[in-house]
């Protein structure tokens, strides 16, 4: 099974979502750790090649971008409530930070 590791406040921003989007973050969750498709997912490449994105729709709409490329792990860049039918400029940037900040500790 893959690791998770929850990049900054990933973890603290699902304890946030609602009970049943939680819930489903951690179906999803649960087959990315044993290598199965999510249900609801696609690559999401404006932010790196390998990041993806699962598409939560519970009354509102809740995003999970994530990777998966590095030796068995499955990294949670961001999460968040979508607001709008366009992913907000600052969503984006805040999992490019991110997925920089993993690749420098994994080529390290």
């Amino acid at each position: 099974m893959r690791k998770v590791v929850f990049e900054a406040d990933t973890l603290a921003s699902i304890r946030e979502f609602p009970g049943t989007a939680r819930l489903r973050v951690g179906y999803e969750l649960d087959r990315l750790q044993r290598d199965l498709e999510p249900e609801n997912g696609k690559p999401f490449s404006s932010i790196g090649q390998g990041v993806l994105e699962l598409r939560i729709q519970i009354g509102r709409q809740f995003r999970v971008i994530y990777v998966v490329k590095f030796a068995g792990y499955v990294h949670f860049l961001h999460l968040f409530d979508k607001k709008s039918q366009k992913t907000r400029d600052t969503d984006i940037a805040i999992a490019k930070q991110r997925l920089q900040e993993v690749m420098r500790r994994c080529w390290q």
